[in-house]
């Protein structure tokens, strides 16, 4: 089972503290954007899961799936993108020490 942060934690903790002179403009950027999102619970991850899948398997087809089942898929998509976006801020908030300084490229692949 994938281990969570903790839900108490506040939103921008992560990279609030990131010293600008190791961090580009353009990760501090997006490590900002992500960080106001909150992490998920399982039991809301599992339900975003089902939405897209019965859109996905939809008897009809997805292309001929009802709009408002699509909808929800698509809005349960976008979720749960951001929420694997905040867990790569996360990560890489916890492991930015163990990058070299001056390895900017490796940084901003991360």
């Amino acid at each position: 089972m994938a281990k969570s942060f903790p839900a108490s934690a506040p939103a921008a903790k992560f990279a609030q503290d990131l010293p600008s002179s190791r961090t580009s403009p353009s990760v501090r950027a997006w490590l900002d954007a992500t960080s106001r999102h909150q992490p998920l619970s399982e039991r809301t991850l599992l339900e975003l899961a089902r939405r897209i899948h019965r859109w996905q398997q939809h008897p009809d087809g997805a292309d001929h799936a009802p709009e408002p089942v699509r909808r929800s898929a698509l809005r349960a998509r976008d979720q749960l993108v951001l929420h694997n976006l905040r867990l790569i801020c996360h990560a890489w908030c916890r492991h930015r020490s163990s990058l070299p300084p001056e390895d900017e490229g490796t940084a901003d692949a991360f």
